[in-house]
């Protein structure tokens, strides 16, 4: 069970339903059934991005989930060096942005000539990778458990009004979720959509 699903699980049951079967088909819709009549799909309500060149719709937490692990793993590898002080490493992105073994190695690049000055302790250098990445480093006089770690990260595409962002991105979950039902939608005579806010 999903997180958000465990999170929808959790709301039915403090509003009083017994009768909940997760999955009663099996891995299609509906996420959940309530007394053998109310189907139950469950989704996040997140901020999307139209895909570049497209008019598809991603979740913006697609390229977050791309991106950042990979950044953390590579900022880990300076553990195991030797060092006297540590520096914070922002990150700054937007989109279009593509994570690609060539990206990293340019902000490996980066972050190996930057370790000379680790020990003399001077002011934060920012970095434009390119259009949509910007990686900064702050020297600080502390030691963590290696020479870089995460300071802060920016989704530039992130925010807003938050009225707005959610009436804008119901109509695409709403959307999608419609389509998603639509093959499986005659076996049940009421169907409903919980969502789990990831904007307000």
């Amino acid at each position: 069970m999903k997180w958000e699903e465990k999170k929808a699980m959790e709301y039915l049951v403090s509003e009083g339903f017994c009768n909940i079967f997760y999955e009663p088909d099996g891995n299609i819709p509906p996420d959940f059934l309530i007394d053998s009549a109310i189907a139950v799909e469950v989704r996040r309500l997140n901020q999307h991005h139209k895909s570049h060149g497209s008019d598809e719709f991603e979740p913006l937490e697609k390229l977050e989930f791309r991106l950042l692990p990979k950044i953390i793993s590579l900022l880990k590898t300076y553990s195991n060096i030797s060092y006297s002080n540590s520096a914070l490493v922002t990150i700054e992105y937007s989109r279009p942005l593509k994570v690609s073994k060539k990206l990293i190695e340019q902000i490996k690049a980066i972050l190996d000539v930057q370790l000379m000055f680790l020990n003399n302790i001077g002011v934060d250098k920012s970095f434009q990778i390119n259009d949509n990445l910007l990686v900064s480093i702050w020297p600080t006089h502390e030691k963590y458990e290696s020479a870089y770690i995460i300071g802060a990260i920016s989704d530039d595409d992130k925010g807003g009004l938050v009225v707005k962002n959610v009436y804008e991105n119901l109509k695409i979950v709403i959307q999608e979720k419609e389509r998603k039902i639509k093959p499986y939608q005659s076996k049940y005579g009421i169907w409903w959509l919980i969502l789990i806010d990831f904007i307000g």
